[in-house]
């Protein structure tokens, strides 16, 4: 399919982390944007009920949405969400990144998001925290301290790595 742990995203509307699917908060993140883009072309190519069910399907962003820390995170395949939890921690289930910068990835969904953390305000809190939260991190999926890490300790704009694809659209 293309698409690692599909069987689950197909099931459960989220790709589990505790079931070997690394980066699985992503993965969610991105099918469900994915399945949004194609929604669009079936409708214009007048598929309309596999454009419903891919609509239905790009909402599926909201299965890794904690609603505590209003930040995505892994959720297990018994739909806890996965514990211990760091918004810090690098990689693991956000590639590359942290939950702080893939809580953003919801493209086809801003208002849906919006909503989710409580009111527009709270979004925009939400976002700017990224860039006023100490530039702390843990880096215990990869070992040691890489280039991403070094920039947010360098470039003193809160935990913004700029230079690292997951964090621009934001």
């Amino acid at each position: 399919t293309g698409r690692l742990g599909h069987e689950y995203y197909n099931t459960l509307g989220y790709v589990p982390y505790n079931v070997g699917n690394n980066e699985n908060e992503a993965r969610t993140l991105e099918y469900a944007y994915d399945d949004s883009c194609i929604a669009q072309v079936a409708a214009k190519l007048g598929k309309t009920e596999n454009a419903a069910m891919l609509d239905k399907a790009s909402q599926n962003w909201r299965n890794v949405f904690d609603p505590e820390p209003r930040l995505m995170r892994g959720r297990n395949e018994d739909g806890t969400f996965q514990s211990p939890f760091s918004t810090y921690k690098r990689s693991d289930a956000s590639p590359e990144g942290t939950a702080w910068h893939y809580t953003w990835s919801v493209f086809h969904g801003v208002k849906g998001l919006q909503n989710l953390m409580g009111s527009r305000e709270t979004f925009v809190h939400m976002l700017d925290s990224v860039f006023a939260v100490p530039p702390i991190f843990d880096e215990s999926y990869y070992g040691s301290v890489i280039h991403e890490i070094r920039e947010i300790q360098i470039m003193n704009m809160g935990n913004y790595p700029h230079g690292n694809q997951p964090v621009q659209p934001m």
